[in-house]
């Protein structure tokens, strides 16, 4: 009869522990405060030694500061993901040179990717092999939406609900008016931002 009781308090045990795991809330991006300088960070000239490297887009453009500064933001924010719960900087970790250490990335709901999350440091200077592992995009604006549409990763299904959501979220009006000139985010303003 012991022995039935403790099973039943184990299975109780681990019942109990399993739907108080899964019923956490998302936290609410809605609260979320950003400390951003009053003049974004200079990312159009990084300074090398005792000169100076001035960045371009892949379309030969200068990088612009204040999309860069957005396409930062969106980076780091868990809200890009369906349930508040993964950045794309949780699988391109800075600290392991914007790669996953990991063989099988972890994504939306801790489902496992197909692949690692590879490296996307320099990405224009690799333009010419493709982006992702099989090389499947040939433009860094055209691999940014793939992760975040994918309901592995990130949870979304349909790139159109990412703007949807992004929209949502009362501290992005005023990065994309700085960077845009409008409040509205759009899958294309954020695909450059990224890119």
């Amino acid at each position: 009869m012991k022995k039935v009781i403790y099973l039943a308090l184990a299975f109780l045990t681990v019942a109990i522990s399993y739907n108080c795991k899964k019923s956490l809330p998302a936290p609410d991006p809605g609260n979320v405060k950003l400390y951003l300088p009053e003049k974004p960070y200079n990312y159009a000239a990084v300074r090398e030694g005792n000169s100076t490297k001035f960045l371009y887009y892949e379309d030969g453009q200068p990088v612009n500061d204040d999309k860069a500064t957005l396409g930062r933001v969106l980076f780091y924010d868990k809200a890009l993901s369906l349930n508040s719960t993964i950045a794309c900087a949780s699988c391109h970790i800075q600290a392991n040179g914007f790669a996953d250490r990991t063989s099988f990335s972890v994504g939306f709901e801790e489902k496992l990717t197909l692949r690692n999350s590879m490296s996307i440091c320099n990405l224009t200077e690799e333009r010419n092999v493709g982006y992702f592992w099989d090389g499947r995009r040939s433009t860094i604006r055209d691999l940014v939406m793939d992760p975040v549409a994918n309901h592995i990763e990130m949870g979304f299904d349909r790139i159109d609900l990412i703007a949807t959501k992004i929209n949502k979220l009362p501290y992005y009006a005023d990065l994309f008016k700085k960077a845009y000139g409008t409040t509205t985010a759009s899958e294309d303003k954020i695909r450059e931002s990224m890119g």
